[in-house]
């Protein structure tokens, strides 16, 4: 019966952070960096807090700071479910700006917990996935900069083309070379 546990508590993290980053950027629920962010850290906290139950698994565990360090990452894997909790709420709701909201408050909690995974991942082993949880979080701001600086351009552009050859409003009126009447 504890096989069942083993499999469900290695495997289960893994396919559901497959299957919200793979399924979340087809849907649109938010940007690709930001749920992949999501499934990356979603993975090592779900690990970090599933150590409590080793003595229920093997019968050895970690020593007692390595238990509060696996302790201390329910707190990232706490807000990373209230992520996706947010963004079901934000595909239920009509209204722009609560959608708004959603994605905005989704992007906290997702940002929050890779801080907060870096700092316990870096804390227990010291190597490079603490940092791929920073790296994951400059490439999702990085990515909504570079969305803001395009929206910003395209309304640029259109307002632009909508102001084209209005400059003159009368000059089209006259044929050329005749004189208006």
């Amino acid at each position: 019966m504890y096989w069942l546990l083993v499999v469900a508590s290695v495997f289960g993290p893994m396919a559901i952070g497959f299957f919200v980053a793979l399924r979340g950027t087809v849907r649109g629920w938010a940007r690709m960096p930001w749920l992949i962010g999501w499934a990356y850290c979603f993975i090592p906290a779900c690990y970090l807090s599933f150590q409590s139950l080793c003595s229920h698994i093997s019968g050895t565990c970690p020593s007692s700071s390595g238990l509060k360090t696996a302790e201390e990452a329910r707190v990232a894997l706490a807000a990373l479910l209230l992520g996706l909790v947010v963004l079901g709420i934000s595909r239920a709701v009509s209204s722009v700006g609560a959608r708004a909201a959603c994605g905005i408050a989704f992007m906290v909690l997702v940002g929050f917990s890779e801080l907060w995974m870096y700092s316990r991942l870096k804390e227990q082993d010291g190597g490079i996935a603490g940092f791929l949880c920073l790296a994951l979080l400059a490439w999702a701001l990085l990515a909504e900069f570079a969305a803001y600086r395009a929206a910003r351009r395209a309304a640029r552009l259109e307002h632009e083309h909508e102001h084209a050859g209005h400059d003159h409003p009368h000059e089209h009126d006259a044929a050329p070379g005749s004189t208006p009447a």
